[in-house]
């Protein structure tokens, strides 16, 4: 019985070893002929490049604020007009910040007379000092008369100094009465148009000196326009300032623009720093600016003097690097294996789960499996930086062969071009 129960125990461990060892490719995967598609390897140019998508906005942007508050009782622009700087764009009524000036020269005035009646105050009381020293030597004025005189002197002498920090305070008092008053007219900083416009004759605005108050226009220069995009993390340190780019507008032209990237981010639009909670599944972007060439649309300025209006979608194709004669094999042809020994193939430095990445090598009616390394890409290939010599042929399909079938030392046919198109 014992004998029987260790004959059936043995039988079901061979059966799952031999199950084990063909799902591996170790055993069993010999009869199986897969037919696949072939390529060589070849050398070429090739350019790494990040698409994304953004809007155009203009490379200046000024967005005007009141700095003081009040009612709009003049405006002198309207939505679309052209301004230069120092323009007057609006008023504010002036009425409360003229009463305040007028406050504030009249108590300037008395601080200013303050100040020469403590100087004459002072001056007196030091000649009666002076004048009662010698007589306290000699004895003509007892010690408590000189030292009600020498007191009078001190209190003269801080009260002359208490005069001079009023005097201080009542001019920087003017002056921010002044600076008030001036801010109710509100001038054009930059040359440029009248993007955007908020409010009308007759509207109260907010504003103070330490905080940005209502926002009352935008005066934008559209000479100079740019494309604000967000790339994702994984391409983000490609990206560096001066790469080229292409850049399409649909709205404008069906041609492409030329520009170059400006500005790459340090920080993701998202900063976690500022959030409390932060999901691990959140896609991080980064901000990237391009400016685009003026002589890439300069064709269009003679119809109109801005073809680009802020807001406009455009799509970007920035190039971020550029190998020249690299070899390089299809897309299609690279794959990844994360087990060795279902390849069959000794694979050294193996990361945590041993995926590497690899290409099958036509080797008579076998598929040999070749760990490589890779290095940029574009749309059509893979740099190859090792494990492969020109004008190897390879296996590039079909995708699920690649992917999911060959193994190390798999039996193979070769399509023929009568087998595809048939297909």
């Amino acid at each position: 019985m014992k004998k029987r129960t260790l004959l059936i125990g043995a039988a079901i461990l061979v059966i799952v070893v031999l199950i084990i060892l063909r799902k591996q490719g170790i055993i069993g995967s010999a009869g199986e002929v897969l037919e696949v598609e072939t390529d060589v390897v070849t050398r070429g140019d090739i350019i790494e490049t990040v698409t994304a998508s953004g809007k155009v906005q203009p490379v200046t942007m000024v967005k005007i604020s009141p700095e003081v508050p009040g009612e709009i009782i003049e405006l002198l622009v309207k939505e679309g007009q052209t301004v230069k700087k120092g323009d007057l764009l609006l008023r504010i009524n002036p009425d409360i910040y003229q009463a305040a000036v007028n406050r504030a020269e009249a108590a300037l005035n008395s601080a200013r007379a303050n100040l020469s009646t403590a100087k004459a105050t002072l001056l007196e009381a030091e000649k009666v000092y002076k004048r009662n020293q010698p007589l306290k030597a000699s004895g003509a004025i007892s010690p408590g008369e000189f030292d009600a005189i020498e007191r009078a002197f001190n209190v003269a002498k801080f009260q002359a100094e208490a005069a001079e920090y009023q005097l201080k305070s009542a001019e920087a008092s003017y002056k921010e009465a002044r600076d008030n008053l001036r801010r109710t007219t509100i001038y054009a900083p930059i040359d440029g148009l009248v993007s955007k416009l908020n409010v009308e004759v007759g509207e109260r605005v907010v504003g103070t000196a330490q905080m940005a108050g209502t926002e009352v226009m935008r005066i934008v220069d559209l000479s100079e326009m740019e494309v604000v995009t967000e790339v994702n993390e994984n391409d983000i340190n490609k990206i560096k300032i001066g790469d080229s780019v292409s850049i399409e507008v649909d709205a404008v032209s069906d041609k492409p623009f030329y520009g170059h990237v400006t500005r790459v981010a340090y920080s993701s639009t998202s900063n976690p720093l500022n959030q409390q909670q932060v999901s691990t599944d959140q896609i991080t972007n980064f901000e990237v600016r391009i400016r685009i060439h003026p002589a890439s649309y300069a064709h269009l300025v003679e119809k109109t003097k801005y073809p680009f209006k802020p807001g406009m979608s455009a799509a970007v194709e920035i190039f971020c690097q550029k190998v020249e004669n690299a070899l390089r094999v299809p897309v299609r042809a690279v794959t990844v294996r994360s087990d060795s020994a279902s390849a069959r193939v000794k694979v050294e430095e193996q990361n945590k789960d041993n995926a590497f990445e690899c290409v099958f090598v036509v080797d008579g009616n076998k598929a040999q499996l070749r760990k490589v390394e890779i290095g940029i890409q574009d749309e059509n290939y893979f740099e190859i930086r090792k494990g492969l010599s020109e004008n190897e042929k390879i296996i590039i399909g079909p995708y699920t062969v690649v992917n999911q079938k060959l193994k190390h030392n798999s039996p193979i046919k070769i399509k023929s071009e009568k087998d595809k198109s048939e297909k």
